[in-house]
């Protein structure tokens, strides 16, 4: 272990007893010791390192909230710049002139290069968001505590609501479109003149503290099947990059006949139709996992890079559908999930008078999925 990644550990071990910190315990500390094992002969890792440590070295007591969001983002950058190192890439990290902005990376493959602009979105109520959580999960603590003994079994629970914003009481924890559009919202907030137009450049965005409904391969897809009742649900990262405004989204159901319906979106996905040109792809982090959000017409320009990243891949036209294995429960599931919709499609047909035929309706019903031709449904 590295001097930095032993300092960091020693931080998270004095703030747990008093609560829960959740940048602290997000951050995967071998990323940090593999950065420093790169040292002294790695520029791009010495750069790394030096900065992540010249931040840490800010914090002073426990409860100084307002510099563990620093701290995490240096993490989430020395995350994507490891990444980039370990696939031996000729990578090198750039430093804007004074008042300028550029992207974090620049990537050499062949004679092409590539810029990566790396962001990390946290939760809406920032600092004083995560003081609230190491309140509560302290409180719990005591409580904990003081119930020690007196029972065989105790626990106790908090509760992390990272996408509400302060006073928000139309809040809904279900809701796929309040996620969706909150993302996006945010999202284009981190979009800077100067760090997109030196190249093809992709936005790499650090998503490790906030909560996805489901796995990554399940959220790059336009939507998938709810794991209990069948219907669909909305993919969030798929929706991020290129839903259309006004388009239906689809939210998890609490029961067997419930509606999965969540509203029609109020904003279009940062890659939708000619929006951002200049922004050539998404390369979502979370957790130990990736995946790639890009342009059809962009897959041959990036094909260099994606391709020593490799990562799930899905587009505008949702092909990961036709792209990825799935298993004979994955495809009944698939197959389950336009049938639900056919039916509902033909039930608001024949509530209207109008004629209806099944094939109609199942045709109608991947179109409104976004499932492709070329998918095994």
């Amino acid at each position: 272990m590295g001097q930095l990644g032993d300092y960091l550990r020693a931080w998270r071990a004095e703030i747990a007893p008093h609560g829960f910190s959740q940048p602290f315990e997000t951050m995967d500390l071998t990323i940090v010791d593999r950065l420093e094992a790169r040292l002294p002969g790695c520029p791009v890792a010495a750069a790394l390192v030096n900065s992540l440590s010249h931040t840490a070295d800010a914090l002073r007591r426990i409860d100084d909230f307002d510099r563990w969001l620093p701290v995490y983002e240096e993490y989430a950058e020395a995350k994507v710049g490891l990444q980039l190192l370990e696939m031996n890439l000729a990578v090198e990290r750039i430093v804007p002139p004074r008042g300028q902005k550029r992207p974090d990376f620049s990537v050499r493959i062949g004679s092409t290069d590539f810029f990566v602009e790396v962001k990390t979105l946290h939760a809406r109520q920032g600092a004083g968001g995560y003081r609230r959580s190491m309140e509560d999960s302290f409180e719990s603590l005591v409580n904990l505590e003081q119930r020690r003994g007196t029972r065989r079994v105790i626990s106790a629970e908090t509760v992390i609501q990272p996408h509400r914003s302060p006073g928000d009481t139309n809040y809904d924890p279900w809701s796929n479109r309040q996620i969706i559009e909150t993302l996006i919202g945010r999202a284009v907030e981190h979009i800077k003149p100067g760090q997109f137009d030196q190249g093809p450049t992709v936005f790499a965005l650090e998503l490790s503290l906030l909560p996805l409904r489901s796995s990554m391969r399940d959220e790059l897809l336009s939507a998938y099947p709810n794991p209990h009742e069948g219907v669909a649900t909305s993919g969030i990262l798929w929706n991020l990059a290129f839903a259309e405004e006004s388009a239906d989204i689809f939210r998890p159901v609490d029961f067997r006949g419930a509606s999965n319906l969540d509203g029609q979106l109020q904003a279009a996905g940062l890659m939708q139709g000619n929006r951002r040109p200049h922004v050539r792809g998404m390369w979502i982090l979370y957790g130990n996992d990736t995946g790639w959000l890009v342009r059809s017409g962009d897959e041959q320009l990036m094909a260099p890079l994606t391709g020593v990243l490799p990562a799930r891949l899905n587009n505008e036209l949702n092909e990961l559908l036709c792209r990825q294995q799935c298993t004979v429960p994955e495809l009944t599931e698939l197959h389950s999930m336009v049938a639900i919709k056919a039916y509902e499609m033909c039930d608001a047909r024949r509530s209207t008078g109008k004629a209806t035929s099944a094939l109609d309706d199942w045709l109608s019903a991947k179109l409104a999925l976004k499932i492709p031709t070329c998918a095994p449904v």
